[in-house]
């Protein structure tokens, strides 16, 4: 009798494994198929992205230069421009009083971090298109370390000397992907 109970506590525990093995390898296929999906979904939304990248030839000396999509008016405040292998932003905003001669900006990320640029150059113009008030604009180079930042956390403000411009989610999300398209060119 004892050696029959051993015999039975021993095909329950195979019977166990092989079940557990049955199970496991049916979750590890649902899973693997699930992230198959999720991966090819996020491989096109890259591709629809990264498809409206601007490129510009320069006649002249055959440089490339890579910009992110942006409109002429207020809706962007930011965008990327990638030449020569260096990735730049561009800032603009709009304030109602004139300050020329002025520095700083400041990025402000979706988690907390924040890119600041205490010395750059701020341009101010007239603002142009009929709108009052004037468009203070900039340009800077990022690093290696800021484009791993804005690549993981959507820009949520800009603040280019006293003037602040909020991003709405749906241009944050679409310039992170255009930054990481920017990065495979």
């Amino acid at each position: 009798m004892f050696n029959q109970l051993k015999m039975n506590l021993w095909i329950l525990g195979f019977e166990f494994i092989n079940l557990v093995e049955n199970y496991t390898m049916k979750y590890l296929f649902v899973f693997l198929l699930i992230g198959l999906t999720f991966n090819s979904f996020g491989q096109e939304a890259n591709e629809k992205y990264c498809k409206k990248i601007e490129v510009e030839v320069d006649k002249f000396t055959g440089d490339t230069t890579y910009t992110s999509p942006h409109s002429q008016g207020f809706i962007d405040p930011l965008f990327y421009i990638k030449k020569n292998g260096e990735t730049m932003v561009y800032l603009k905003g709009y304030g109602s009083t004139v300050n020329v001669g002025k520095n700083g900006a400041i990025l402000l990320l979706k988690d907390g971090k924040k890119i600041e640029r205490a010395n750059v150059s701020i341009d101010c113009d007239v603002n142009g298109a009929g709108a009052t008030g004037f468009l203070y604009t900039t340009l800077f180079s990022l690093t290696t370390e800021e484009i791993e930042m804005l690549s993981n956390s959507p820009v949520i403000s800009v603040r280019l000397y006293i003037y602040d411009m909020d991003y709405n989610e749906k241009r944050q999300i679409k310039q992170m992907e255009y930054l990481r398209c920017l990065q495979t060119l």
